[in-house]
């Protein structure tokens, strides 16, 4: 019980996440595996966030950074992912929120108010769901990260003292709506059950600042940055218009179900001891999931790191049920033991990563050769000083997420000439949303026009110069 307590065993549960996740997506960025999409995207954003450039312009995505999603949690982020060189700061600041979502389970283990066993698993199950490594799987984005700040506000909810004063649950709620504009909805919910609770006080508090919230980042946020992406009409367009037929078509996705039950799964030995023991179970924590689980439903979204914060809803209602009883090792044991039997593909995917680092498999697209390796790497050594704009391979944006003017390959805002150009020779690369056929005859022509300078030609890479159209 004292060696629970002490923290070590958190720390153990931290150190394994990093070796068995964060370090197969490290290896694989590394090897340029990852398109523009999100970890693009955020790379982009979060290198040229700073005093005095507030709303950067995404060139690749042709939107500025907060007229897309509004997640200002980036301005947090920024500091952090500086530290590196793009994309592997973006990386290590989704590490820093991932990991510190334990932190609040072991706070309240240290006050007494959550027993030792109950935390660790429940760390265990929040940090190693197959959703929450579907997340991370696909970097970078700040729904991912609000799996801290969702464990916050558990746990200052947990803390009754924390209720009476509110500071701590304000702090943790204006955490979490920066993760991205869908979260206010989550404390619409949670400052109506409170008032329902007579906590009408703290409750109108709540309110009032999630529909603040929603009403700048739905209304006025247009007024600050110009005009911003439409995701809600989007939303309820379907709805709207044939509402039955979304229904059963949505009720009827494979995602939808293969999602829950492999997010769900690992709970149910933990959730039948509850009721055997006749805990009786505090439904305001698990109706938090409510409008996450309304939007993903509506959009029929629920892979990628949509489904993260599934997970911490349901650790956050499993805090709340457990509380300061201690889980029996049966439980724990089988409850892990359903943890590795989700994520059996998640395993092999990391198994892989790590060991094609010393056989160098050339069975993917992304293959760890040292001569593909080498090319890219002095190429884009080429391409960060060049004059842009650039025309890139997607999954050749990311490490030049720091210039704003890279474009990807038949992306967004390619309508114009470029100044130079770099892909990878299929079938390497990721030439999405061209065909491997398809980028094969560009590379063909770039190279009988007699207005390209050829850089580099070589059986891994083509690079070129002068007036290039995609």
């Amino acid at each position: 019980m004292k060696l629970l307590r002490s923290g070590v065993p958190f720390i153990l549960l931290i150190s394994t996440f990093i070796l068995l996740m964060s370090v197969p997506i490290w290896i694989k960025a590394s090897r340029f595996c990852y398109d523009y999409y999100d970890l693009g995207i955020y790379s982009q954003g979060l290198s040229q966030l700073r005093w005095g450039s507030w709303n950067p312009w995404l060139s690749g995505r042709q939107i500025a950074l907060f007229a897309d999603h509004f997640d200002p949690i980036l301005l947090l982020a920024a500091p952090i992912a500086r530290q590196f060189r793009m994309p592997f700061g973006a990386l290590l600041a989704e590490d820093c929120f991932v990991v510190a979502a334990i932190l609040p389970l072991g706070w309240l283990v240290r006050r007494g108010e959550l027993a030792p066993s109950g935390g660790l698993l429940l760390g265990a199950l929040l940090l190693f769901n197959r959703a929450t490594l579907n997340a991370v799987d696909f970097p970078v984005h700040p729904t991912t990260w609000a799996l801290f700040p969702w464990m916050w506000v558990i746990a200052a909810l947990k803390r009754s003292q924390w209720l009476s004063r509110a500071s701590g649950l304000v702090a943790g709620l204006v955490l979490l709506f920066a993760c991205k504009e869908e979260f206010p909805f989550v404390g619409v919910v949670l400052g109506s059950l409170m008032m329902v609770r007579k906590r009408v006080r703290d409750g109108l508090s709540v309110l009032v600042l999630s529909l603040l919230w929603i009403a700048f980042a739905f209304w006025l946020r247009p007024h600050w940055v110009g005009p911003t992406h439409d995701y809600a009409s989007g939303l309820f367009h379907g709805i709207t218009q044939h509402p039955l037929r979304l229904v059963i078509q949505h009720l009827s996705s494979l995602d939808l179900w293969g999602t829950t039950l492999l997010t769900v799964l690992p709970f149910t030995p933990l959730v039948v001891w509850c009721a055997k023991e006749k805990l009786r179970p505090d439904f305001l924590p698990f109706a938090l999931l409510l409008p996450p689980l309304a939007i993903r439903f509506l959009a029929n979204a629920w892979l990628y790191h949509y489904g993260s914060v599934i997970a911490s809803g349901l650790v956050g209602g499993m805090v709340f049920w457990i509380g300061t009883r201690k889980v029996p090792r049966r439980v724990s044991f089988a409850a892990v033991a359903l943890l590795i039997m989700t994520n059996g593909l998640q395993i092999r995917r990391t198994v892989r990563a790590i060991s094609s680092q010393f056989t160098q498999d050339l069975s993917d697209a992304c293959s760890a050769e040292p001569r593909r390796l080498l090319a890219l790497r002095e190429s884009l050594a080429v391409m960060r000083s060049a004059p842009g704009p650039l025309l890139l391979e997607s999954n050749l944006m990311p490490p030049l997420a720091e210039r704003s003017d890279i474009y990807m390959l038949f992306g967004p805002g390619t309508h114009r000439t470029f100044r130079a150009v770099l892909v990878e020779k299929p079938p390497q690369g990721s030439p999405w949303p061209l065909s491997l056929e398809a980028l094969n005859n560009k590379i063909i022509s770039w190279r009988a026009d007699p207005k390209i300078h050829v850089l580099r030609d070589d059986p891994s890479v083509f690079m070129a110069e002068g007036n290039i159209s995609p």
